[in-house]
């Protein structure tokens, strides 16, 4: 599979920094910029050729640490997907499966305490830690100990604690490094745009007054005593059916009581609302992310659950009840709903508590230790690595909820136009063809899929259509239908193409005639063209519907 461009500067800046004679490396890249994808690229190559380019020669074992069971399966699949053209075998170590002997082992930390499991791992010449900012455990103590030589890779959004332990005394340097301003600029997240809605005083005051835990951030406890009250509670039905009725939102909360008394005011108020928490089922949680994916579920409520690896690109409000010092915690929820997704043109954070203030999403990529190993100048890598914007860079309020944010950016600089049918199937229109995703029932993953758009359908079936590509993530997915549509027909494909912002032609207008579709006088040629391919992509493409 290949990399973007910045992918593939975050590995050569790690191999970089190997040769020179570092172990540990960092990695840090904003929530929704492909950092599993580097990781399974990073690992395939370790794996198939035992060395790098620059001249590092290890055991060509990888170890792939993950620290939540729920993402172990999500992980070692793209592990397999980048690795099957080169014939690099993954395993899996987690409760009863014991894969051990593959040349890439994506293992569950949780399992990994057991000193008898950790024993069966074959050294690795490389170690991959997703999330490394929780990798300060006595666990990951045990596991580096144990592989003292082997080189180590950490990827992360958010290189930052909210206890008193240091990174830095973990990881030597961040090799490379990018921002959510970088991220949102070059279009590979959308912006989001912040409102504090009606805070009650007596919560500001309540939240004013508290002392936090040891290390910065507040405890669970305090603040659902503080949040579970009616004019919160209402504020929050209230603002979600003024400022997001219409998008899949998450609502973050302190803890799993006081999420579930937001999601019954929610239900309440007749919003299809529920709840994924740490110890929700496997099974249960997939029933709910199907109805959620299928619009029967509208607002899923959690606390810490669905604030890392989660994967809803569609998901475009976060309903904020959980008040933080940490900017890591607001920088991984906020993370959650910046993915592009067709038709998506900007996320929303509605903060109902207050607890963001004087956060921002720019964050330093520091290392901080507890004794200086090297040069601080260290920390920041070379010129590949960008120095992420300080809090009080320019005084813009984009990136930080609060008053005085705006939007930008239509659709986060997506190269094709992409449109979305009755039924919810997102969908490019070419000459001749729709190209379009779709999550089969059942399926974690997407497919990808082509038919002409004067296709017939018989029998719940488009006739003439086929899957292009099968068993992807939904990014993936997207990146996928956007490349070979543009090759189809760049010139309608393309969201900028010029012939859109001239007016109607006169057989658009007596097509849309014939068919009754209406057309408004501040329509463009493009416009038109979307209302009326709309119709006939809705007809061609239902038995695609997501129901």
């Amino acid at each position: 599979m290949t990399l973007r461009g910045y992918q593939r500067d975050a590995i050569e800046a790690l191999e970089k920094d190997w040769a020179a004679g570092l172990l540990r490396l960092g990695v840090a890249l904003p929530t929704g910029t492909g950092k599993t994808h580097i990781m399974a690229e990073l690992a395939v190559e370790f794996a198939s050729t035992h060395r790098f380019g620059s001249g590092i020669d290890r055991p060509g074992r990888v170890l792939v640490l993950v620290h939540r069971d729920t993402l172990v399966e999500q992980t070692e699949r793209k592990m397999r997907e980048h690795g099957h053209e080169r014939r690099v075998t993954t395993g899996v170590v987690k409760a009863d499966r014991d894969v051990v002997g593959a040349a890439i082992t994506v293992a569950s930390v949780h399992t990994l305490r057991s000193d008898k499991r950790l024993d069966r791992i074959n050294p690795p010449g490389l170690i991959i830690v997703d999330e490394a900012h929780v990798s300060m455990s006595p666990t990951y103590d045990r596991i580096f100990e144990r592989f003292p030589d082997a080189l180590a890779a950490g990827f992360t959004a958010t290189w930052v604690r909210s206890d008193n332990k240091k990174l830095g005394d973990r990881w030597q340097k961040i090799s490379y490094a990018r921002s959510i301003r970088w991220a949102i600029r070059e279009g590979h997240l959308v912006p989001p745009k912040g409102i504090a809605v009606g805070v009650p005083d007596s919560v500001a005051a309540g939240i004013a007054a508290l002392k936090p835990k040891r290390g910065g951030d507040y405890r669970d406890e305090d603040l659902e005593d503080l949040v579970t009250v009616d004019a919160v509670r209402e504020n929050v039905v209230r603002g979600y059916f003024e400022h997001a009725p219409n998008r899949p939102a998450v609502l973050f909360a302190p803890t799993v009581a006081s999420a579930e008394y937001f999601r019954a005011g929610l239900r309440a108020a007749g919003v299809p609302a529920a709840g994924v928490y740490a110890g929700t089922r496997p099974a249960e949680r997939k029933r709910i992310f199907a109805a959620y994916r299928r619009r029967e579920v509208a607002v899923l409520t959690t606390c810490t659950a669905l604030a890392e690896g989660w994967d809803a690109p569609w998901c475009s409000a976060a309903l904020m009840v959980r008040p933080t010092r940490h900017v890591g915690s607001y920088i991984q929820m906020v993370g959650r709903v910046l993915r592009l997704w067709p038709g998506k043109s900007d996320a929303l954070v509605l903060d109902f508590v207050g607890g963001t203030e004087g956060l921002s999403l720019s964050l330093d990529a520091a290392l901080e230790q507890s004794s200086p190993r090297h040069r601080p100048d260290d920390d920041f890598g070379d010129e590949n690595s960008e120095r992420f914007d300080p809090v009080e860079d320019d005084g813009e309020a984009l990136y930080k909820v609060g008053k005085g944010t705006r939007p930008i950016d239509l659709f986060a600089g997506s190269e094709a136009r992409w449109l979305t049918t009755e039924h919810g199937v997102p969908f490019i229109a070419t000459g001749d063809h729709f190209y379009f995703v779709c999550q089969p029932p059942n399926q974690d993953t997407w497919n990808v899929g082509v038919c002409r758009a004067d296709a017939s359908v018989r029998g719940g079936k488009i006739q003439g259509g086929r899957w292009l590509r099968e068993g992807l993530d939904p990014d993936d997915a997207v990146n996928y239908a956007t490349i070979v549509a543009v090759d189809d027909d760049p010139s309608l494909a393309r969201s900028s193409s010029r012939w859109r912002k001239g007016k109607p032609s006169q057989q658009q207008i007596y097509r849309a005639r014939s068919i009754g579709c209406s057309l408004a006088a501040e329509d463009t040629r493009g416009t038109a063209a979307d209302k009326l391919t709309l119709r006939q992509a809705s007809i061609v493409l239902a038995p695609i519907g997501l129901r």
